[in-house]
């Protein structure tokens, strides 16, 4: 659990998690959204994906972005 609040606690990723829960958002998209750079966001996926698989987290395939 503490592994789990140490990455969700940096805001950037928390918020890339929220976005990613309900749609499919491309790098630029998300980038957009966060108002980061297009290089900020995969490093912060790189992050997830790697606590996603300690975790055994199972990925599941979201809507797509809304028009």
């Amino acid at each position: 659990m503490a592994f789990e609040s140490k990455i969700l606690s940096d805001e950037t990723r928390y918020r890339i998690v929220t976005l990613l829960l309900s749609y499919s958002y491309c790098v630029g998209a998300l980038a957009r959204k966060l108002d980061i750079t297009e290089t900020a966001v995969p490093r912060h996926l790189k992050i997830l994906r790697a606590a996603a698989d300690s975790l055994g987290v199972l990925s599941q395939t979201p809507q797509a972005e809304p028009a």
